[in-house]
């Protein structure tokens, strides 16, 4: 009786200190070479007709689907020939350097249930190669419980990077953004590509009822022992 004591006064102390696991999610502002993270690059579908505001990509030599949603909406298109270094850009359909058309938001997404731990990509507002007029971004993650994690940057004046990692074991479901009119969205990589397993990680308070439960049923056993003798 008096290790069942114990072991229930275990339990109790342990429900004390139990909360909930909390996401480790962060965003930052600069390339993933001062953000950390690695990414794959995301290599866009070259045959999107800007018909609507979703572009399809790829990653992980084309085994893992990208979605590139547009929620204002504005229908997008890809320049998967590149523009800048080379890599795929996201654009507004129908925009030119003579015309350039703008969007404020997107969302990225993995397709077959995959989540991910790392984004990287660069925002270009209108003239951002020269100055202007400061703007601001949010930056929105979702993790697998669809909890949302945000953070604003204020003050950008120019081309600006930003990342987000996942860490401690939580993952992407979504990172999203929502700015002032850019022209381009473009160098996107995800990383830490996986879908989810069967194998969980018992919350603390969890752990607190199992060590109750096994308390009790050891007890239980050496009661019906004695009896048995």
């Amino acid at each position: 009786m008096n290790r069942l004591l114990t072991v229930a006064a275990l339990a109790a102390g342990t429900l004390a200190f139990a909360a909930p696991a909390n996401a480790a999610i962060t965003f930052c502002e600069g390339a993933a070479n001062t953000c950390g993270g690695q990414g794959d690059t995301v290599h866009l579908d070259g045959n999107d007709d800007g018909s609507d505001n979703i572009v399809n990509g790829t990653i992980v030599n084309g085994t893992v689907g990208v979605i590139i949603t547009d929620f204002d909406p504005q229908n997008i298109t890809s320049n998967p020939n590149g523009q800048g270094q080379g890599q795929a850009w996201v654009n507004a359909a129908g925009s030119t350097k003579q015309n350039p058309l703008t969007f404020d938001s997107l969302d990225f997404a993995l397709t077959g249930g995959y989540r991910f731990t790392h984004i990287e990509f660069d925002l270009n507002p209108p003239n951002g190669g020269g100055p202007q007029d400061p703007w601001s971004v949010t930056i929105f993650g979702y993790d697998a419980s669809n909890t949302q994690f945000s953070q604003i940057f204020n003050g950008n004046k120019q081309n600006n990077f930003f990342n987000a990692n996942a860490d401690g074991g939580d993952v992407f479901t979504h990172v999203s953004f929502n700015a002032p009119p850019l022209v381009g969205v473009g160098h996107i990589r995800i990383g830490g590509a996986n879908l989810p397993t069967t194998t969980t990680v018992p919350e603390p308070a969890t752990w607190a009822l199992m060590i109750m439960g096994f308390g009790g049923a050891g007890a239980m056993l050496r009661r019906r022992r004695t009896i048995a003798a």
